[in-house]
C-alpha cells in the first residue's frame, strides 16, 4: 500500500508564526526604541485650520515652510529666540515675562490699552521691543473682528504706510515688527513691499509670523534689504501642559536640526507657568536675543 503525503508538524507552523510576529515588531517599532508622540489635533487661532500639536505640529510647520517661497539665509546666528506676542493688555503678565531667566522679545499691539507703558517697561528691562502689527486675515471669522489698527488688502500705498506709521507712533522704542494675524495680507506682494519700505526707512527688522504657508513677507523683506526672520513654532496653540511640553520638545529639535528656531508664544498664565517652571536650566542658554538670529536683508 502506498503512503500518503506526510503532514507538516504543528511545531513548524508555530515557529513560522512566531518568526512572522518578530519581523512585524522589528519593522514597526522606531529604531531608537522611542515611542511615537501622540497626534493631538489643535485649531490654529489665526486661520482656524486643524494642525497637529507638539512634535507633529512642528513637523507640519517644517513641511509648509520648506514648501513655500523663502529667501536665502545670510549671517543668522544659532539657538532659540522667543517672541511674546499680544502684549499690552496685562502688565502683571508682562512683569513675569521680563523676569524670566532668558531673553524674550516683547511684541506689542498698537491698540492695546497699555501699549505705551508696556513698551517703556520692556525697554527699561533691556528687552527687544517690537510692534505686533495687525494685518488682514483670510478667515472671515477673524476678518469680522478687524478694527482701525489693521492693514487691509483694499488699502492703497498711502493708507498702508499711514496706518503703519500711526501704529509705530503708539509704541515707543520699537526696533522690529511682526504681523498679528495677516494670513491674507502677508500673501500679497505689493502691500508687503509698502510695509518693508517703511521698515527700511525706520531701520526696523521684520519677523514673518507665518500665519499663512504661502506668505511672501520674509522674501519681500530680504529683497527690500530689511533684516528678517521667520517663525517656525507656535509654542501655545493650546495651553494644555502636555501640549506645551510637546511643543517645547519640537522647539529643541527644530533648533538642533536647523541651527536656529524662532518661537512665538502668548502671555497666557499657563504659558508663563511653563516657561518659569518647565524650561530646564540646561536649556536656558540656548535661548538667545532675537536680534542675533536675524538674517541680513538682501539676496546674495
Amino acid at each position: 500500500m502506498s503512503r500518503g503525503p506526510e503532514r507538516t508538524p504543528y511545531w513548524l507552523y508555530s515557529a513560522l508564526v512566531l518568526m512572522l510576529v518578530f519581523l512585524v515588531v522589528v519593522v514597526l517599532l522606531p529604531a531608537d526604541g522611542e515611542q511615537k508622540e501622540p497626534e493631538i489635533a489643535v485649531s490654529d487661532p489665526f486661520t482656524g485650520e486643524q494642525h497637529q500639536s507638539g512634535l507633529l505640529y512642528e513637523e507640519f510647520q517644517k513641511a509648509t515652510i520648506e514648501a513655500s517661497e523663502t529667501p536665502p539665509v545670510n549671517h543668522a546666528g544659532t539657538g532659540i529666540a522667543l517672541i511674546m506676542d499680544d502684549v499690552g493688555y496685562d502688565l502683571k503678565a508682562l512683569k513675569r515675562v521680563l523676569a524670566l531667566p532668558f531673553h524674550v522679545a516683547i511684541s506689542i499691539l498698537p491698540d492695546a490699552p497699555y501699549a505705551e507703558e508696556s513698551a517703556k517697561m520692556a525697554h527699561a528691562a533691556g528687552s527687544t521691543v517690537m510692534l505686533h502689527l495687525p494685518m488682514e486675515p483670510s478667515n472671515p471669522k477673524y476678518r469680522a473682528r478687524m478694527n482701525g489698527a489693521f492693514l487691509k488688502a483694499d488699502m492703497d500705498e498711502a493708507q498702508i504706510k499711514d496706518h503703519f506709521i500711526q501704529a509705530l507712533n503708539r509704541v515707543p522704542h520699537v526696533t522690529g515688527v511682526n504681523n498679528h494675524m495677516g494670513s491674507l495680507l502677508t500673501t500679497l506682494k505689493e502691500p508687503m513691499q509698502w510695509v518693508m519700505q517703511v521698515c527700511k526707512q525706520r531701520a526696523l527688522f521684520f519677523v514673518d509670523s507665518r500665519t499663512a504657508h504661502n506668505s511672501v513677507a520674509a522674501t519681500v523683506a530680504a529683497d527690500s534689504g530689511v533684516a528678517w526672520a521667520s517663525r517656525r513654532v507656535f509654542l501655545d496653540h493650546t495651553v494644555d501642559d502636555e501640549d506645551l511640553r510637546l511643543a517645547w520638545k519640537s522647539v529643541l529639535k527644530c533648533a538642533k536640526r536647523k541651527g536656529s528656531c524662532i518661537v512665538i508664544a502668548h502671555p497666557h498664565a499657563e504659558t508663563l507657568n511653563f516657561l518659569e517652571q518647565r524650561v530646564l536650566e540646561s536649556e536656558r542658554g540656548s535661548v538667545q536675543p532675537l536680534t542675533t538670529l536675524l538674517h541680513s536683508g538682501g539676496v546674495s
